[in-house]
């Protein structure tokens, strides 16, 4: 390009600038967050009362118990985590980074050929385990989760944050 004056020419080097800087950048990817402490995937605390509660409430209706799965308690305690960040566990289930449960699920190691998934969670000031297994088996749509036949491993996290607590179960076939 011929630029004849300054102004021209400064004007082509921002425009230029401009373009290069707005250009998309073919290493972006997605955002891809589970790490967690490799400890916290095993029950621990409070978690294995929800695990049984679980299992016992499962029996009570003739079906088979769900097991721990390390898998599954990876975007279950990155979920409480992130819920914990926040102050509060989202209704919608998107986390801080924009993604949804299946989302979350394969970007945590969650095989995305699953052919079903769930996600349960809840808080509140100084909750119990016997508090959230409450809420989710008064309400129609956690319940039938919990009691999903298809459903057979589980994640289980709680995590404090003052006297917050942000339990999430995460749930596969």
């Amino acid at each position: 390009m011929n630029v004849k004056t300054p102004a021209a020419a400064a004007a082509f080097a921002i425009v230029t600038g401009l373009c290069l800087f707005a250009a998309p950048s073919a290493a972006a990817q997605a955002p891809v967050n589970c790490e967690v402490e490799t400890a916290s995937l095993a029950l621990r605390g409070e978690e294995p009362e929800v695990f049984t509660a679980i299992n016992t409430l499962r029996a009570q209706a003739g079906l088979a118990a769900v097991t721990h799965s390390d898998t599954l308690a990876r975007p279950s305690e990155w979920a409480s985590i992130d819920s914990a960040g926040r102050g509060f566990s989202p209704a919608n289930h998107v986390d801080t980074l924009g993604r949804d449960i299946p989302t979350r699920f394969a970007q945590c190691g969650v095989s995305a050929s699953t052919p079903r998934i769930a996600e349960i969670n809840y808080y509140g000031t100084n909750v119990t385990p016997a508090d959230a297994m409450r809420f989710w088996t008064t309400s129609a749509t956690h319940r039938a989760i919990i009691l999903d036949g298809n459903l057979k491993k589980v994640g289980v996290s709680v995590i404090y944050e003052g006297n917050l607590r942000h339990w999430t179960v995460t749930f596969s076939s």
